[in-house]
């Protein structure tokens, strides 16, 4: 008997044991899960589960012949995801040999996405022992490279979310009339990132940033939010939107349309980070109130608040 097979109906635990298991009647339900693709909250975690126990079943030239096009019509044209490795073990003992050719031939493919899958799937097709030996390698060399990338200076700013802050508000010149100038804290604003208060919040708290020179400051916050991506820069880019929510200029909301469209848009999966940024987002364009603003608030405001709806910053008053 054919069991349905729903990811909110089933647990991550128990699919593992009922795949482990081969469990009769599950496996037309994970087959069109997979073929599906489906871009859910933790979808991921169940594909890799899937694609690690499905060769336990016994499947048929159909069932086979679904996933070599799922593969090649999907995981082969995008850039990589988690369940990639278990994808390649999996195809490694059940894919046909017409199939391997079709891979062989992306091998030369323009998009260079599907040249890079294409050349990582491949060595599986002369055997696991091949392909985890490729897999391994690409991974040295991946690593390598991107610890490298962390110590060139374009992106030294990325991982220095208060080095950004000071360059703009310790300058003077970026100041009207050259001059820093306090005022009482905002306390309600604390914590500016997060739940902790580093002291230097505290700094911030107490300037007051409306004073600073619009013309001069706009342009580094851009330059700024366009460096780094979500995983490593989400922190800097909070302190960012903090400024431009005290400044609130409406020339501001075309840096944060822009980095919306560069930064955040492409992102399908929501995460913490996301929401938290698209929270600071929200409450900038709040503050600024002109109809561009809004309309972006009214876009991004449901998919903020419903993640990382603690974070908030309360409404500001025009001074």
């Amino acid at each position: 008997m054919e069991k349905e097979f729903s990811q909110r109906e089933w647990s991550l635990k128990d699919l593992r044991h009922a795949l482990m298991s081969a469990e009769p009647g599950l496996l037309s339900g994970v087959l069109q899960f997979i073929i599906d693709d489906p871009k859910t909250f933790r979808s991921g975690y169940y594909k890799q589960v899937i694609w690690k126990y499905v060769k336990r079943y016994s499947l048929s030239e159909g069932d086979i012949h679904q996933l070599e096009q799922t593969v090649l019509n999907k995981y082969l044209t995008r850039p990589m995801c988690p369940e990639f490795k278990y994808m390649c073990q999996t195809m490694g003992r059940i894919a046909t040999l017409a199939s391997w050719d079709q891979v062989r031939d992306q091998l030369d493919s323009d998009n260079q996405i599907s040249k890079i899958n294409a050349s990582c799937l491949y060595p599986y097709s002369k055997g696991i022992l091949d392909g985890e030996k490729q897999r391994l390698t690409l991974r040295q060399q991946e690593r390598k490279h991107r610890y490298e990338l962390l110590y060139k200076e374009d992106f030294r700013n990325s991982f220095l979310p208060y080095e950004i802050i000071d360059d703009i508000i310790n300058d003077k010149n970026n100041w009207r009339g050259r001059m820093i100038v306090t005022q009482a804290p905002y306390i309600a604003d604390l914590p500016i990132a997060y739940y902790s208060v580093p002291p230097r919040d505290y700094h911030l708290v107490e300037l007051k940033l409306e004073e600073l020179n619009r013309s001069q400051v706009l342009p580094k916050i851009r330059d700024a939010l366009l460096k780094g991506q979500l995983h490593n820069s989400h922190t800097a880019w909070l302190y960012l939107f903090y400024l431009l929510y005290r400044l609130h200029d409406p020339e501001s909301v075309p840096i944060i349309a822009e980095f919306l469209q560069e930064k955040i848009d492409w992102k399908i999966f929501d995460s913490p980070s996301k929401g938290i940024t698209l929270t600071c987002v929200c409450k900038a364009l709040q503050v600024i109130g002109t109809s561009d603003a809004l309309e972006l608030f009214d876009k991004y405001k449901s998919e903020a608040w419903n993640i990382g709806g603690w974070l908030t910053f309360p409404e500001k008053q025009e001074t």
